[in-house]
C-alpha cells in the first residue's frame, strides 16, 4: 500500500496533473494545494486526509495502489506506540 506522494514520485506525476485527473473523476474542481497538503509528511502541520469521496477517487485513480487505509496509517502507528508505553 502506497501514500499519495509514494504513487505520484514512483509514477513522475506531478500534483497539478493528479488534481486535474481528480477533478474530471469528481466533476468538481480539485486544487494542486489540496494535493500538496494530502502528499506532506503525516506529522507535518499542513497534512491533511481528503474528504471520503476524495478518498475513493484516489483509491480509483491510482488502480487501488492508494488505499483509504493509507490515510490512517498514522493514527494506527500512534496508538500501537501508545499502548507499548503503557505496558511498558
Amino acid at each position: 500500500m502506497l501514500t499519495l506522494a509514494q504513487y505520484l514520485e514512483t509514477n513522475a506525476l506531478p500534483p497539478s496533473e493528479f488534481a486535474a485527473r481528480l477533478s474530471k473523476r469528481l466533476n468538481r474542481p480539485v486544487s494542486q494545494q489540496n494535493v500538496y497538503r494530502w502528499t506532506r509528511p503525516m506529522d507535518h502541520d499542513e497534512f491533511s486526509i481528503p474528504s471520503p469521496f476524495a478518498v475513493v477517487a484516489i483509491e480509483q485513480e491510482t488502480g487501488g495502489a492508494v488505499a483509504p487505509a493509507s490515510w490512517y496509517q498514522h493514527a494506527a502507528r500512534q496508538l500501537r506506540l501508545a499502548r507499548r508505553r503503557r505496558v511498558a
